[in-house]
């Protein structure tokens, strides 16, 4: 898995738990009750998942009313495969950030991809950049101003 730096850590148990990954134990009394718990709660990864799924069968909306939408639409334009777009998903989620929260590689690859734009000496993008009063939605900027992006 890659964090927020991009940095490689091999997933640990519970990461790959939270991606429905399971390990059977020596005893199955450990086992099933972690099976089972896996079938009937939901953590904040399967709720990504589901907002993501709402997208296949449809066109992604060009109108989010949040980052994780907007970031979860640019995904989807750029997914060849449902296997890429939950592959992206799952990659750039599963970790959390040092604030607790997934997605922190999410967040920072949005950030890097405005500013790799606006280090491109492009007038027009740094204007829209300068206008654009939610600089903690990036997400949101390059979906509304670059729809090839």
């Amino acid at each position: 898995m890659r964090d927020s730096d991009d940095v490689t850590h091999p997933p640990t148990k519970e990461q790959f738990a939270q991606a429905r990954i399971l390990f059977q134990e020596q005893r199955a009394e450990d086992y099933i009750p972690d099976v089972l718990r896996l079938l009937t709660e939901d953590g904040e990864l399967d709720e990504v998942l589901k907002l993501g799924a709402r997208f296949f069968g449809k066109s992604a909306p060009a109108k989010c009313t949040s980052e994780l939408e907007a970031d979860l639409a640019l995904r989807h334009r750029k997914a060849r495969t449902a296997s890429d777009f939950t592959a992206s998903i799952v990659e750039d989620y599963l970790l959390s950030g040092s604030d607790g929260r997934i997605g922190a590689r999410a967040r920072q690859k949005r950030k890097d991809q405005v500013y790799r734009l606006l280090d491109s000496d492009d007038a027009p993008t740094r204007t829209l950049w300068d206008q654009w009063t939610e600089k903690s939605a990036p997400s949101r900027f390059l979906l509304q101003n670059f729809p090839s992006v």
